[in-house]
């Protein structure tokens, strides 16, 4: 909703793909709460294409489940599209299930 998204527009006031040392520090400083998952998602998702194994790493971080499990199939998504051997590798151990590997490498997002 409009406070989640106001909350991952407040955790990167220059934007991540700017400053990501500084989004990824003021993540790492803040308490476990839906705010932080909803900013660890936003910031994951802007990252990925440019680095989809840090990306993955900070999904990881979030705490509920579906949001976590969103982020990951989205940045591996990203990961998949650049380096396809690799992200088959990570998704074997990912914890995603076979649907959800299964549309991580396909062409079409659902």
């Amino acid at each position: 909703g409009k406070k989640n998204t106001r909350a991952v527009r407040d955790s990167f006031p220059k934007g991540p793909r700017k400053t990501p040392k500084a989004a990824a520090d003021r993540l790492g400083s803040m308490s476990v709460s839906p705010e932080r998952d909803s900013a660890t998602y936003g910031y994951a998702t802007r990252v990925a294409w440019e680095n989809p194994t840090a990306a993955i790493e900070w999904a990881n971080t979030i705490s509920n489940e579906g949001t976590r499990t969103d982020a990951l199939m989205e940045t591996g998504r990203a990961y998949f599209r650049k380096d396809p051997e690799g992200a088959k590798q990570w998704l074997s151990k990912s914890g995603l299930n076979e649907e959800q590997q299964k549309r991580v490498t396909s062409s079409r997002r659902r």
